[in-house]
Formats: C-alpha cells, structure tokens, sequence
C-alpha cells in the first residue's frame, strides 16, 4: 500500500512539476504572429505535421531566428530516463490530469529541424552543441547536435577540432554527418583536410562521395587535397567521377596537379554508357578550362585531329 502511494505521489510530483515548468517556459517564449514558440514547434511533432503547418512553422523560425536557441538546445538533448517513462505509464492509468508527452527522440527531431530554419542565426549555439557532441547523451542526439553545428555553417568553426578526433572512431549515419558539417564549414576546416584525404581511399557507400563533396567545399590544403581527388578520378564509376570533377573545380589553378589525370580519362574509353561518357567529357572539359585553360585547349585540339584520322580512315574503307 505504502509503495503505491509513493507511485501515485511521483505521479502527482511530476503533473505539478511539468505544469510549472510549462507556465514558466511559455512566459518567456519568443513570439511569432500572436504565437509562442512552442506553438511552432508543435508543427513539427507527429499527429499535427502537414505540410501547410510545416511551411508556417519554418517561416516562424526564421524569423525568430537566435531567439530560438535556448529552446532548441534543450530540446536536441533530452532523453526519456526509465523512472521517468515509468511514471508516465503510470499516469496513463489514471483519467484526473492528462499528461502530454512528446518523447525524447522526437524532440531532438524537432530541435534539428529548428536549427535547419535558423541557419547561421545559431551561432551562439555554437559551444553547446560542441559539449552535447562531446558528452553523447544518446546516439540521436549527438547526431542532431552534429547536424545542427553544419546548418550553422562557418560560425561553427570552433567544432573541427572535436569532429576531427572523433571522426576516424565513427560509424554510419553519425560518421556521414560529421563530415557533410566539416564540408558546410568550409576554408576554416581546413585542419580537417589530410583525414578527409587519407580516409578517401577504401571508403565505402555513401562516404566517398561526402569526402569528395566535403573536399571541394572546404577547397584548401590542395597539396593535400588534389593528390586525393586526382587519384580518385581512378574509379570508374558515373557518379563519382561528377563528384570528383566539381570538386576539383572549387580549387581552379591550385588543382593543377590534377591536370594529367584529366586528360588521361578524357582520352580513354571509360567503359561508360554513350550518354554518360558524354556527360563526363563535358564536365572533365569544363574543370580543365577553370584549372589550366591551356591545356584545355591543347587538349582539344589534339582529340579533334585524333577524331579526323579516324573519320579518314574510316572513309577510306569505305571507298
């Protein structure tokens, strides 16, 4: 009898500590057309999204812009602690007060979609998404936090030296993040550059391509960088070889160690459909151009009189 009331005592404990909290909260929220944040933020969360709602809820977020982030950080690192599920399950036996819960996970997918809308607005965010990245309350979490520091952008500079140790440790879905936000950091995640290049070959799925991608969008280091990058130029694969070539270009003259392995693949048959070895002559041209117009032009002109040989000789055969 005694354990029951305690149960029932949490429960009551913990009504009466979320009313508070959410009267506290809602007096100082930031507004947005007559409505608190919190109204906004509901907009995201499951049984109230569509799309309509949605494109409201964005529009309010940016404008309410660095207001936002207080709120956004305490959500984008809740997590759902047993007694406390225990207590809500609890509650759910009883018809007095209802409870609103909205779980953890689902927070910090709503906390991520408000960074997203906020951009470079979060900068201030900047130092505790770096100790919640740090501390790794949950894997959802730490992800988001990750995310959340690569929609900042640049202004998320101070985070390349922590995603830079933790990265060569990461797996999956966490590991592609950090490097798609090193990349959205640009030029000042510079520091990032040899990993990014020594991780490039052996990698596998969807990596390789957001090593390529975030290469390009930091463009520096190329004494580094462009070694890789011409050296995946290798891989006979449509995609990869778009990806590489619009990396390469980010770094125009500086990338003219990749010159030969350009016009090596642009002479010789890379066993691709006719469509899209068409595609990769014209976007290899187009790099050459930005790189080393010269030899672009050289180039050419030396496959134009390659091509009148063989239309020579062919016409020959046929007389």
């Amino acid at each position: 009898m005694e354990k029951k009331r305690a149960i029932w005592l949490g429960v009551v404990l913990l009504v009466i500590a979320g009313g508070l909290s959410w009267e506290l909260f809602c007096s100082r929220e930031p507004m947005y057309d007559g409505k608190p944040l919190s109204f906004w933020l509901e907009c995201y969360t499951a049984g109230n999204r569509t799309e309509t709602s949605m494109q409201q809820a964005d529009k309010a977020l940016e404008a309410i812009g660095a207001k936002a982030v207080p709120t956004l950080i305490s959500m984008i690192q809740k997590t759902d602690p047993r007694w406390k599920m225990k207590l809500i399950r609890l509650s759910r036996k009883q018809h007095l007060v209802k409870i609103k819960h909205v779980p953890a996970e689902e927070q910090i997918s709503v906390a991520a979609r408000g960074f997203a809308m906020i951009r470079g607005n979060g900068k201030e965010a900047v130092p505790a998404l770096i100790r919640i990245f740090r501390k790794d309350v949950s894997e959802t979490s730490q992800k988001a936090a990750v995310e959340a520091l690569g929609d900042i952008g640049p202004a998320a500079k101070d985070a390349v030296p922590a995603l830079t140790e933790a990265l060569p440790k990461s797996k999956g879905q966490l590991a592609y993040a950090m490097v798609d936000t090193l990349g959205a950091i640009g030029p000042d995640a510079r520091n990032a550059v040899p990993l990014l290049a020594q991780s490039l070959p052996g990698s596998k799925d969807q990596m390789p391509f957001l090593i390529v991608a975030a290469l390009g969008d930091i463009h520096s280091k190329p004494e580094v960088a462009v070694p890789a990058l011409s050296e995946h130029l290798k891989v006979s694969h449509f995609e990869s070889r778009l990806f590489t070539l619009a990396a390469l270009r980010r770094f125009g003259p500086d990338a003219r160690e990749a010159v030969p392995a350009i016009i090596k693949m642009l002479k010789e048959d890379n066993q691709l459909p006719q469509i899209e070895e068409g595609h990769v002559r014209h976007e290899a041209f187009e790099t050459l151009k930005q790189i080393d117009p010269e030899a672009a032009a050289r180039t050419k002109a030396e496959m134009d009189a390659e091509l009148r040989k063989k239309l020579d000789k062919a016409r020959r055969v046929v007389k």
